[in-house]
């Protein structure tokens, strides 16, 4: 079975829950980074879901800062999400990287 790094989502968060990442069918990933810009002037939370179980919650990220998470590991298994949303509409930008097989 190969195993592909790749990057598995790239956008801007909203202020509504919305899918970030959906497990292609038949699928497993494990989901190595995460990294989460603000480009406001202003603080913005940011709340993330993995298989509807919250791994980040309201976080509060400061204004022009970013957050980068190494290492996170996380496995998710055939078709399941990962979710995403922030408090202030369109002004978190994330990249999400991991190894699909």
């Amino acid at each position: 079975m190969a195993i592909i790094n790749k990057r598995l989502a790239s956008g801007t968060l909203s202020n509504a829950k919305a899918t970030l990442y959906t497990v292609t069918a038949g699928k497993t990933v494990i989901i190595k980074a995460i990294t989460l810009c603000n480009t406001s002037a202003s603080a913005a939370t940011i709340t993330l879901y993995l298989d509807s179980i919250e791994i980040l919650s309201g976080y509060s990220l400061a204004s022009n800062t970013y957050l980068h998470i190494p290492q996170l590991d996380q496995i998710l298994e055939s078709e399941e999400l990962l979710e995403g949303l922030s408090g202030t509409d369109a002004v978190i930008d994330y990249y999400i990287s991991g190894k699909q097989f």
